[in-house]
């Protein structure tokens, strides 16, 4: 049905090529496309017919993304307006690509599991434990640059094997079968770093909660692990509550060390104060130990009478205790059942589900005497099926085979859910996927889901692969003079990064401060590192910028900076097809085979070469000149910045020439010169974090007629002052996020 329309679209509209299309391509192409020219091997008008015009789909892609991105026509040649460029691009979207968009083909997106993070949180919210099970999982095959891509999120053996051993941990751990005494536990998720009083020098700080005092058992249990030998020693203290609790020293290994005691501890909060001293730890081979919290254990009050079962063993057994009367224990395990199967398949447990669920509780209740046995049987089976494991979406009712059908308000919520809080949706919104009331009250259920904590999920997800901040935690940096990027500089450039996305989203302020803020956030480590004026306090806040000083977006973090690098030095190449790529959404072609290294260019036998005299070599190259000349200016305008972000006004000995000419024209002086060049790019920029965002929605690669909804959703984002808000509720609202093609 789809590509019948498409065709007959085709055949209808290329009468209108010779009067429409043909003259704009002859002012503005044929120099270098047509009348027998074929610069770059682009050949316009060498097509025997409209047919196979119309049938070279790849080429015309790349017309209308280079038309757009104002790639083509090159520098000081004229350009379309317009109303040119308009007609242009309607006519491949319909007559090449076939996209009618007054009813675009809304996609399919592949059945997808639950990634590593969305498994995570969804048990977590589940049972109210966070026991992070996925850790043990392989790692996420990326597709799209995101980590949520149906098409690459497969299931292996080794995988389901993980399933089944972390539904029985998790079940364990919830379920238990008598009263004990209270016990509280931190982790080291449960950890924040509260202060780095000198380099290589960190405290952490966790705090709980007791309800009784007395005696209580405190077991302390750290991990030190070390996968390469170094020099000196770990050296860690344990305080709590400002009292001694532990003392070590650490040498390489790969351990788990237990610190047992006894203590008398009152009524209230008690603090976990962390000490951790790598002053004296050299790493010989460029992997330092790491030395963590694993957990403390506080049991007690001991000999006392108080027992409780665990929260999350007291939430899943809401009425307490089971009943005596057999078919009341039957309807207990019932509700049990459903209030479970109903979150973790996100819509309602169908009947013969839960009879199945309930006979299976039912028959190993008999095989054990224990009624909290049989619930964990059931509970496994819920957490190793298909309808948990894999988001599988449900079609609203609807007439024949039609080629797009609206999703029913379940999956609709379950999208929504994962994408802004990486788990299945909570109660007001399943509640009114139940009622059918989401559609009617989706855009404050977006504002609802973006103001709430767990929305923090979505930008560490979301920003930490757009962006990259997840890389510049484990990116190898290890050149001379680049010592200073420990561990915990890495984590507060991550933050930083992250911080501003997440004050653009609160405030819902335009997503072009992403680019040109001139304001950041930063503690006084951090604010050392880059040489900005002092700041007060181990805590990050926001911090305006100086008036005069470098700095100022994304661009100038050093979190952007360090994952752009290469291990040693530099790379003006990656941080320019970063931009071209992540930011402006016009990537170059790949590169050709057997391209020479930059490397070869490092010395011209005399002296070494700055790193814009190795790129002028390169870009010497035929086959290297054309993808250089869009991503080396880019780069080497941010060169005063070095590997890991810091400023720098020489490179070698020889002052930096940050200076730059873009292909489209613009001569760039520096990094606050490519600021301002992007600035001036808001449509590019807009289009490129719409189409970032709708990819890691839908959970799939984007195709032609998916750029009829990034048309509507940039148009709509550049009319509410570019607010993220806006921008998710549109991409909510958006046809292929409510819809997907239908079944035959």
């Amino acid at each position: 049905m789809i590509l019948a329309a498409g065709l007959s679209a085709r055949a209808s509209a290329d009468g209108s090529y010779d009067r429409d299309i043909k003259p704009i391509l002859v002012t503005y192409c044929y120099d270098c496309h047509g009348d027998g020219s074929a610069k770059g091997n682009v050949d316009l008008d060498g097509y025997a017919t409209d047919g196979a015009r119309t049938a070279d789909v790849q080429l015309w892609q790349r017309v209308w993304e280079n038309v757009r991105n104002g790639v083509m026509p090159p520098p000081r040649k004229p350009r379309p307006t317009a109303g040119e460029q308009a007609r242009l691009q309607a006519w491949i979207r319909r007559d090449v690509l076939g996209v009618d968009c007054r009813a675009p083909d809304p996609g399919r997106v592949t059945l997808r599991r639950l990634n590593r993070d969305e498994y995570n949180h969804t048990i977590a919210e589940l049972f109210g434990v966070d026991l992070q099970p996925a850790e043990d999982f392989p790692a996420d095959d990326t597709g799209y640059g995101f980590d949520d891509i149906g098409d690459v999120l497969s299931v292996s053996p080794v995988l389901t094997e993980k399933y089944f051993a972390a539904a029985e941990r998790i079940v364990a751990r919830v379920v238990t079968s008598k009263a004990e005494l209270p016990r509280r536990t931190l982790h080291r998720s449960d950890l924040k770093l509260v202060a780095e009083p000198a380099e290589k020098v960190f405290v952490a700080q966790g705090r709980f909660t007791l309800e009784h005092a007395g005696r209580h058992a405190v077991d302390l249990r750290m991990s030190v692990n070390s996968f390469r030998p170094f020099t000196g020693e770990a050296r860690v203290r344990a305080e709590l509550d400002g009292q001694p609790l532990m003392r070590a020293t650490y040498l390489a290994g790969n351990r788990l060390y237990d610190y047992p005691s006894r203590r008398t501890l009152a009524a209230g909060e008690h603090v976990l104060r962390l000490f951790l001293d790598l002053s004296d730890a050299v790493p010989n081979a460029g992997r330092a130990i790491t030395v963590a919290l694993d957990e403390l254990s506080v049991v007690g009050p001991l000999g006392s009478s108080v027992r409780e079962y665990p929260p999350a063993h007291r939430r899943l057994f809401f009425r307490g205790p089971p009943p005596r009367q057999a078919s009341a224990r039957h309807t207990y395990a019932r509700e049990i059942l459903r209030a479970v199967a109903d979150r973790a398949f996100r819509r309602p447990a169908d009947e013969p589900t839960l009879d199945r669920l309930v006979a299976l509780a039912e028959e190993a209740e008999r095989q054990s005497g224990r009624f909290e046995s049989g619930i964990a049987s059931a509970l496994q089976a819920i957490l190793v099926s298909p309808r948990f494991l894999f988001r599988v979406e449900g079609d609203a009712p609807h007439d024949g085979d039609a080629a797009a059908v609206a999703l029913d308000e379940h999956a609709l919520a379950a999208r929504l859910s994962y994408l802004l809080h990486a788990a299945g949706p909570d109660e007001p919104l399943a509640a009114l996927a139940a009622r059918g009331a989401l559609r009617d009250n989706l855009e404050a259920e977006v504002r609802r889901l973006l103001a709430d904590p767990r929305s923090e999920r979505f930008v560490s997800r979301f920003v930490g692969q757009w962006l990259r901040t997840r890389d510049v935690e484990t990116v190898p940096i290890g050149g001379e003079g680049l010592g200073a990027l420990t561990p915990a500089i890495r984590k507060l450039m991550r933050e930083e990064t992250e911080l501003l996305f997440t004050h653009v989203m609160r405030e819902d302020r335009d997503v072009m401060e992403l680019l040109t803020a001139d304001y950041t956030f930063l503690n006084d480590a951090l604010a050392r590192f880059y040489a900005l004026p002092p700041v007060s306090g181990s805590a990050m806040r926001l911090v305006a910028l100086p008036p005069d000083g470098v700095r100022g977006g994304i661009l100038t973090h050093g979190s952007f900076l360090t994952v752009t690098s290469n291990p040693t030095r530099t790379s003006p190449v990656k941080r320019g097809l970063y931009l071209l790529d992540s930011i402006l959404g016009a990537p170059p072609p790949p590169p050709p085979p057997n391209v020479p290294n930059l490397e070869d260019a490092e010395s011209d036998g005399v002296r070494p070469r700055t790193m814009r005299e190795q790129l002028a070599v390169h870009r010497a190259k035929p086959a290297c000149a054309g993808c250089h000349a869009r991503m080396d200016p880019i780069g080497l305008a941010l060169e005063n910045f070095d590997a890991i972000g810091r400023w720098r006004d020489s490179e070698g000995g020889s002052p930096i020439d940050a200076h730059a000419t873009l292909v489209t024209g613009e001569v760039l002086s520096g990094a606050a010169g490519l600021r301002a060049a992007l600035a001036a790019r808001r449509p590019q920029f807009y289009r490129t974090l719409t189409r970032k965002l709708l990819t890691f929605a839908l959970g799939r690669g984007l195709e032609p007629a998916d750029e009829c909804a990034v048309d509507e959703l940039v148009a709509d984002l550049d009319a509410h002052g570019g607010r993220l808000s806006a921008l998710v509720a549109g991409i909510a609202r958006s046809r292929p996020f409510q819809f997907r093609r239908g079944t035959p």
